[in-house]
């Protein structure tokens, strides 16, 4: 008799800010390990869970708070050898329903015979958990080498299988009905471990092309909707690179996560980061002194969320991690989870209410899967902690692959799966948070003035996390916005406040005219000019007379008490006309040798922030080369540049390194 065991650890539903946040553990009746877990976000808002077991996979469709609707558990070998039958993937599909992939070892194998093989399975439910159908694949040229690891489905709604055969990546593609469409190989590839679908047909796909034992680099292959390569690359150092997961983003581009192992280190979760032609734009390595590893998946701020485990934490414990980076793969915040749990995390997917859920193992609190839902922050109510795992660019090489596929065949065969079986019971753990804190924010005054800062304050509780990542009571802010704050209590329960909207003064800059000497600023209630960043004593009305040449602003102080600063202004004494052409100068910033170009011969001089003449120098017509005199220490300059004829040009500024 089969069943499944939800063990809810820990369960929050904040009114205040929408985000719904739980941990469970959900196990079913298996005697072997949890060997892998999904977690996908279903259509009505719930969600997909599939677990997988040796010989078996668990099935659910959850409501939004990760109560099960209803549940299955699937015996996928029950011959007298079931060795390594695993599911490896599961989508919803276009009509509501799901479908689960994976391998099965079958002792029986096509016609009865006593000879173990590898079988693709794939086994398709309707939207209530009935199973509609399941088949297998098999290759009989290569019975002990038939494995899938992904699927994914197309515009038509067709299924898309990832997975190895003979070490080779294979794609393989099927109808609604599960009759097959066409089969692909990849020789020199290694397996296909994550496909995704671009919006005009075509696939990108991931997996590891073996260079020598415990050397892998990984590829990223991009077919046309018919499987037909179109290009492949590797990404790889001297160390080792594993694939888990691929991902299209709203640019076009591609995201590939997984795990790298430089010579000699422990392996650290690993992000690429490419263009639409595969041309690397970043990749980084997130970790400490153990091991982690991790999946990726895109989030709406552009940024991205990673999944995985880790054991740089207190006596080595290996744990579900979660990582939140931003669009360069710079770290947001980073969290562990389950208190004393030891295990990973397989998958995670941004959730409607802008969260996150992610799915992994454990073997705490029993064998089984371990789901938990945090919000933006990844913060789920309990059993969980921060921590500080550094991040750094790796210095990646790319390569070009050519790859031709070659003939491949899968055939059909008939399947016998037993009936699923399904029954269970709901066991509570951990506080349900019945009296959560209800936080608040205090903070001002507001509105307030461009380039000040206000202090913001939560009510007391144990702990605190910011909307914009500060950790303390009270946190000083210079942006307008909205701001959050998500606290717990002594029960580890969170709350998140509702939001306090900064807002600031308008900003109205000077502006500065001028009629012959005389600079005037626009209307303000108080002034004070500057000369190259110096205040000059006594220049505080709205109009002052220039008697020295050099880059002139003003600061204004407005009817609401806030000072602006004007744009700087370049002026020169003098009765010429003035160029109508800027003077052009470059490179700037300039290392001592520079170019000038001049509609008319001259004089060039240049000045310090301060008056003082550094250079003057004499100009042809055109283009000039120039040197600064080598006594000149870095720092801001600026030129003035007066023609035979009178005339003169506007200040240029420049900076010497």
């Amino acid at each position: 008799m089969k069943y499944f065991l939800v063990i809810l650890l820990c369960f929050l539903s904040v009114l205040t800010s929408a985000q719904v946040t739980f941990q469970k553990v959900l196990q079913f009746g298996s005697n072997s390990l949890v060997h892998r877990s999904y977690v996908k976000p279903a259509t009505d808002g719930g969600y997909i869970i599939l677990g997988s077991a040796e010989n078996e996979f668990y099935l659910a469709k959850t409501d939004s708070l990760g109560n099960p609707i209803w549940e299955r558990v699937v015996t996928v070998c029950n011959s007298w050898f079931c060795d390594s039958s695993y599911a490896y993937g599961v989508e919803q599909t276009m009509d509501g329903g799901l479908v689960v992939v994976g391998t099965n070892d079958d002792a029986s194998g096509p016609g009865g015979n006593a000879v173990i093989y590898n079988l693709v399975f794939v086994y398709k439910f309707d939207s209530s958990g009935n199973t509609l159908w399941h088949k297998e694949y098999f290759n009989f040229s290569t019975p002990l080498s038939n494995y899938a690891r992904s699927v994914t489905q197309d515009n038509q709604g067709s299924l898309i299988i990832g997975g190895v055969n003979v070490f080779n990546g294979v794609l393989i593609k099927v109808d609604s009905l599960g009759n097959t469409v066409w089969n692909r190989g990849y020789p020199g590839l290694g397996g296909i471990v994550s496909s995704a679908l671009l919006p005009d047909g075509s696939l990108v796909s991931v997996g590891e092309k073996i260079l020598s034992p415990g050397n892998r680099d990984i590829y990223l292959m991009k077919t046309d909707s018919a499987g037909v390569p179109l290009w492949s690359n590797t990404y790889g150092t001297s160390g080792d690179e594993i694939a888990s997961s691929v991902a299209v983003l709203a640019d076009g581009g591609f995201i590939i996560g997984g795990a790298i192992k430089p010579l000699g280190a422990n392996y650290d979760a690993y992000l690429i980061r490419t263009d639409s032609l595969g041309n690397l734009m970043w990749s980084k390595q997130y970790g400490d002194t153990g091991i982690e590893n991790g999946t990726a998946m895109p989030v709406a701020d552009g940024g991205f969320i990673i999944a995985g485990s880790g054991n740089s934490f207190a006596g080595g414990v290996t744990k579900p991690l979660l990582i939140k980076v931003d669009s360069l793969g710079n770290t947001n915040w980073s969290e562990v989870y389950g208190d004393t749990i030891t295990g990973s995390f397989d998958y995670v997917t941004p959730t409607q209410d802008g969260g996150y859920i992610a799915a992994g193992i454990t073997n705490s609190f029993g064998n089984g899967i371990y789901l938990v839902k945090t919000d933006s922050l990844g913060n789920s109510g309990c059993l969980q902690a921060g921590t500080l795992l550094s991040d750094a660019p790796v210095g990646t090489n790319v390569t070009a692959v050519t790859v031709v596929e070659s003939s491949f065949s899968m055939s059909l065969l008939p399947s016998n799966f037993p009936p699923p079986v399904n029954s269970g019971v709901v066991v509570a753990l951990c506080p349900s948070c019945p009296s959560p804190l209800t936080p608040a924010i205090t903070g001002g005054p507001i509105p307030f003035c461009p380039g000040d800062s206000i202090l913001l304050t939560s009510s007391p509780a144990t702990s605190y996390a910011w909307s914009d990542g500060q950790k303390t009571q009270s946190i000083s802010i210079s942006i307008a916005g909205s701001y959050t704050v998500t606290v717990a209590d002594t029960s580890g329960c969170t709350t998140t406040s509702a939001p306090f909207v900064a807002t600031m003064f308008p900003l109205s800059v000077p502006a500065i005219s001028t009629n012959g000497s005389a600079l005037t600023s626009t209307p303000a209630v108080g002034y004070q000019w500057y000369l190259n960043n110096l205040p000059i004593a006594g220049a505080t009305s709205q109009t002052y007379t220039a008697t020295a040449d050099g880059i002139y602003h003003v600061t204004t102080l407005d009817t609401n008490g806030c000072s602006v600063t004007s744009a700087p202004f370049s002026f020169l004494l003098g009765t010429g006309d003035v160029f109508a052409q800027p003077l052009s100068l470059y490179p700037n910033p300039t290392k001592g040798t520079f170019k000038v170009k001049v509609p008319a011969a001259g004089t060039l001089t240049i000045k310090d922030v301060y008056g003082k003449l550094i250079a003057r120098f004499d100009l042809e017509k055109g283009l000039n080369n120039l040197r600064m005199p080598l006594s000149s220490t870095p720092g801001i300059y600026f030129t003035s540049y007066y023609s035979v004829t009178g005339q003169k040009s506007a200040h240029t500024a420049f900076t010497y390194q």
